[in-house]
């Protein structure tokens, strides 16, 4: 079988010749270009319920999330991930769309940052 094969083996563990990245990796975070926008826009409605389903955070229903920056999945260029910067956390929304599914719900997932805080000292330089 092939499986046995050390040769069959090694040549599935060899980078791509020209890749300097791992094939799940995602490119650094940039502003968005309009294409992002409409990715976003697409999804904005649904993105708004997720972000308002955590129990913690509270908004009114006017407020407006706006992306602050967008990577993409190397291979897959489709998969993104949005940042959402709120005022005690950053949320990143990961969007992997599927035409098979209707629910636009089920394309995304959501992930929170809380910002670290770093508390002042009392203490005075002894000078």
């Amino acid at each position: 079988m092939w499986e046995d094969d050390p040769i069959q083996i090694q040549s599935q563990c060899l980078p791509i010749p020209g890749r300097d990245v791992e094939s799940a990796g995602v490119t650094p975070f940039s502003d968005l270009t309009i294409d992002d926008q409409y990715v976003f826009d697409n999804y904005k409605h649904v993105i708004s319920e997720r972000i308002r389903q955590e129990p913690d955070l509270h908004f009114p229903e006017n407020f407006e999330f706006v992306p602050t920056s967008v990577a993409r999945q190397i291979e897959s260029p489709n998969n993104c991930y949005f940042r959402i910067d709120l005022p005690h956390s950053i949320v990143t929304i990961k969007i992997i769309p599927n035409p098979r599914v209707h629910d636009l719900s089920k394309h995304i997932t959501l992930r929170r940052e809380p910002f670290v805080y770093r508390k002042c000292s009392n203490a005075e330089p002894i000078l």
